[in-house]
């Protein structure tokens, strides 16, 4: 399943009025990609792609995941290429809590100085 798609509106913008929630299992990490690692979230309805932050930001955050364990996912459904699309605020495991954007949906990483720079 390919991470980034072409087009002038990608990545989708986090949008409030979109925000909600989704539990599942984690059926896979998708880090091929330095600026955005995200994951596929089973739930009992979809297959849902979910949107994390840049490899280096969860690294600074300790970020780790368990592999088919639960997940519950906060943040703002969108859609891309017609399939279900989640971009993460907060994410929540067996083993952590982990915060990707503030209460407004400015991504957290964007008060982090990046190691890349």
């Amino acid at each position: 399943m390919e991470l980034f798609q072409n087009g002038p509106h990608w990545p989708p913008s986090y949008d409030l009025t979109s925000e909600g929630t989704c539990s599942g299992k984690v059926a896979q990490f998708m880090d091929d990609n330095p600026h955005l690692g995200a994951i596929l979230l089973q739930t009992e309805q979809a297959l849902i792609k979910v949107l994390l932050g840049p490899l280096w930001f969860m690294t600074h955050q300790n970020f780790s995941f368990c592999l088919h364990k639960e997940a519950r996912v906060t943040g703002s459904f969108v859609e891309s290429v017609g399939k279900p699309l989640m971009i993460c605020k907060k994410l929540i495991d067996p083993h952590q809590v982990v915060y990707f954007r503030d209460p407004f949906g400015k991504p957290l990483w964007a008060y982090t100085p990046s190691p890349l720079d």
